[in-house]
C-alpha cells in the first residue's frame, strides 16, 4: 500500500531529467552496511562535525523543527551558526536580526522567519548566526560554492560551530560532503528520514538512529507518506476550497489503497471532508446526542466522523494520520459496524480508524491507558465525557490490534461485520494495559 501511494503521489511532482542522476548518487549511498546507534551518540558526533551537515526536506517545516531540537540540545562549547541552502549567499546576520527582518526572503519567495522560525528562535537564545548559501547554478556548482563559503565563514568566525542545512540530495558523499573535504573540512552528515532507508525496511525492522560510512548518520522520525501528504497539501498555506479539494483527493487515494490492502470491497462513496467554513452544515447532520456536545457557533478543534456517512469534520488542513482516519471512516460508513450508535459499537469503530493509522505510522503517539474509564460506566457519563471516553478506548484498542499478530484480514472483516464475540470485554482493559 505504501509503495502504491508513493507511486501515485510522486506522479504529481515528476523529477526533472537533469536531477535524476544527482538523486541517484544519494540513493546509492544508502546501500552501505549500517549499524544502529543512540540519539546521544548521534548528537555527540554532530557537535564534533567541522562542519555539521543536516538534511532539510524543504519546504516541509517538520525537518526544521527537528533540526531546531538538535541545535537546542547540541553540546558544543561554541555558539551555533547555520548556513541555509535556500537563503541568498549575500546574507550574514544574527538570528535575532533574522527574526526581526521584515523582508528576508528565500529564493522561492517565502519568508525565512516563517519557514525557519523554530531554528531562528533556538539560535537567537544562544547568540547564533544565520548565513545564506544560495548561488545560481547546477546542484554540483552549488555544492562547491557552499563549501567555499563555509571555509570563508569559518575563517571569519572561529568561535562559531557551523551547520549546513541543505536539501536531502546534496548530502550524498560525492556531493556536498566531498566538496567540504576538498576545502579542509571534516563533515559529519545527518540525513533526516531519508526515503531509501524506509524502502529498505520491513515489518520486523526498525532502528531510528543509524550510522555508516565516513561520518554519515540517519535519524528516522517522519515516514515518507507523512511528509509527502504535507507537501501535496502545500503545508502552511491557507486551507481554502482549492486546498480542501486537493486534500479530499489524497484521502480518496488512501481509501482505495487501504480497502485493497485490507481485502475489503471498494466503498461506493468517496470521503467528504468539511472544512472550517462548513461547521454549521456539518453539525446539522449530527445525531441529537452528538449535536449537544458542541456549539453551532464555535468550531471544534478535533476530527469528528459522521456515523454511517462518509463525512468528516476537519478543523484545519489534516495531518497524514487524520487523512488515514478519514479514509478508514469512509470504509466504515458502508459496513454494519459503522452504523452502530451504542457505546461498544462506537468504540469498535474508533478502534478500526486508529488501528489503520497506527499501522501506517510507527511514530503515532499513543495516549496513556491508565485513565481509561470502566466500560460499564461509559453509558452513564455526561455526553461530552462519554464521547471522550469512547474515543480513548477506541485509540487504546486500535493500537493494541495494530501490534497483534491476530490482526489479519479475516479478523478485520469479522470486526467490520459486527462479530463482537471476538472480544471478551471484561478482560479488554487488562489486555490493553499489558500491550
Amino acid at each position: 500500500m505504501e509503495t502504491r501511494l508513493r507511486g501515485i503521489w510522486s506522479a504529481y511532482s515528476p523529477l526533472p531529467d537533469h536531477l535524476a542522476l544527482y538523486r541517484q548518487d544519494w540513493v546509492e549511498d544508502f546501500k552501505q552496511e549500517k549499524k544502529g546507534a543512540t540519539q546521544s551518540e548521534m548528537q555527540t558526533a554532530l557537535a564534533k562535525g567541522w562542519p555539521s551537515v543536516v538534511g532539510d526536506f524543504h519546504p516541509h517545516r517538520r525537518s526544521g523543527r527537528s533540526f531546531a531540537f538538535l541545535l537546542e540540545t547540541q553540546n558544543s562549547a561554541q555558539r551555533p551558526g547555520v548556513l541555509l541552502e535556500l537563503l541568498p549567499a549575500d546574507h550574514l546576520l544574527t538570528a535575532k536580526e533574522a527574526l526581526q527582518a521584515k523582508d528576508l526572503q528565500l529564493v522561492d519567495g517565502r519568508q525565512a522567519k516563517e519557514c525557519y522560525a523554530d531554528v531562528f528562535q533556538v539560535l537567537a537564545k544562544q547568540g547564533g548566526l544565520v548565513a545564506g548559501a544560495w548561488q545560481d547554478g547546477s546542484p554540483q556548482d552549488r555544492d562547491t560554492s557552499a563549501a567555499s563559503l563555509w571555509a570563508e565563514l569559518q575563517a571569519k568566525t572561529p568561535d562559531v560551530h557551523w551547520t549546513l542545512f541543505f536539501g536531502d540530495w546534496h548530502l550524498a558523499e560525492s556531493h556536498l560532503p566531498e566538496a567540504l573535504r576538498q576545502v579542509g573540512g571534516k563533515p559529519i552528515i545527518l540525513h533526516q528520514s531519508p526515503e531509501p532507508l524506509w524502502r529498505a525496511g520491513n515489518s520486523d525492522w526498525f532502528d531510528p538512529i543509524l550510522q555508516w560510512g565516513e561520518g554519515h548518520w540517519a535519524w528516522l522520525h517522519t515516514p515518507p507518506l507523512v511528509r509527502e501528504a504535507s507537501l501535496l497539501q502545500q503545508e502552511d498555506q491557507p486551507w481554502d476550497s482549492a486546498a480542501q479539494e486537493r486534500t479530499t483527493d489524497l484521502c480518496e487515494e488512501i481509501m482505495h489503497c487501504l480497502a485493497e490492502a485490507l481485502r475489503l470491497p471498494t466503498p461506493s462513496s468517496i470521503p467528504v471532508l468539511h472544512g472550517p467554513d462548513e461547521w454549521a452544515e456539518f453539525s446539522s447532520r449530527l445525531s441529537l446526542d452528538m449535536r449537544s456536545l458542541w456549539s453551532p457557533h464555535k468550531t471544534p478543534e478535533q476530527f469528528i466522523p459522521l456515523a454511517g456517512k462518509p463525512n468528516s469534520w476537519m478543523p484545519s488542513a489534516p495531518s497524514f494520520n487524520l487523512l488515514v482516519e478519514a479514509a478508514a471512516h469512509t470504509i466504515l460508513a458502508e459496513c454494519p459496524l459503522g452504523k452502530r450508535i451504542d457505546p461498544r459499537g462506537k468504540i469498535m469503530a474508533a478502534a478500526f480508524r486508529h488501528a489503520c493509522k497506527r499501522l501506517l505510522n510507527p511514530f503515532f503517539a499513543e495516549a496513556p491507558t491508565a485513565d481509561l474509564v470502566e466500560l460499564s460506566k461509559i453509558p452513564h457519563l455526561h455526553p461530552q465525557a462519554r464521547w471522550i471516553a469512547m474515543e480513548a478506548w477506541g485509540e487504546a484498542l486500535g493500537c493494541t490490534w495494530a501490534r497483534s499478530p491476530r490482526f489479519h484480514h479475516g479478523m478485520i472483516q469479522r470486526i467490520l461485520k459486527n462479530q463482537e464475540q471476538l472480544f471478551n470485554w471484561s478482560d479488554l482493559r487488562a489486555t490493553i494495559s499489558v500491550a
